[in-house]
């Protein structure tokens, strides 16, 4: 990850090269008669669930769709939490991708895109997948060769580190 700038608007401008990885968090979605959103998890993922990307993009998709329904989504984390690993834009990702399939493709592909990007810089990326060349903010996507079958160790120590201070902090 190379921070090549930073935007009138604050946001680092990034070359980084992203891929994906078999560890990853289960979503269970269901649809619900109450216009209401529902967020629950095998680990505490945030003191306020409004907060959470997830419960964002499920308001995000129900807002752009007019659908008049709610959405409860049981999240299976695996994926270490504050370990730079995406987790929470991926599951961002897949709660719009769930969510546009229980609504028969109500969304193209390009507005579902669209859709990431408004909730972060990292979450079209996992919509897209695969091996990419991330430059801007990271929407900016060149796919590049797949690596080869290979074995990682993540090690997470017991404490997370903030993407938005990391960047707040940041000096070239």
């Amino acid at each position: 990850l190379d921070v090549t700038g930073q935007r009138s608007d604050g946001y680092h401008t990034l070359k980084m090269i992203m891929q994906t990885v078999d560890i990853c968090d289960v979503l269970t979605i269901k649809l619900l008669k109450e216009k209401k959103i529902s967020i629950f998890s095998n680990k505490k993922i945030t003191n306020n669930v409004e907060e959470n990307i997830v419960y964002k993009a499920a308001e995000l998709f129900l807002k752009e769709t007019n659908l008049n329904c709610g959405v409860e989504i049981y999240i299976l984390k695996n994926i270490p939490m504050g370990a730079g690993m995406a987790g929470g834009s991926a599951d961002a990702a897949g709660t719009l991708i769930g969510l546009n399939k229980l609504n028969n493709n109500i969304l193209s592909e390009k507005k579902l895109e669209e859709l990431c990007l408004r909730l972060g810089a990292d979450v079209p990326f996992c919509l897209r997948k695969g091996a990419c060349l991330c430059e801007g903010i990271g929407e900016q996507m060149t796919e590049i060769c797949k690596m080869e079958k290979v074995w990682l160790l993540v090690a997470k120590p017991d404490f997370s580190v903030s993407t938005p201070l990391v960047y707040k902090k940041f000096k070239r």
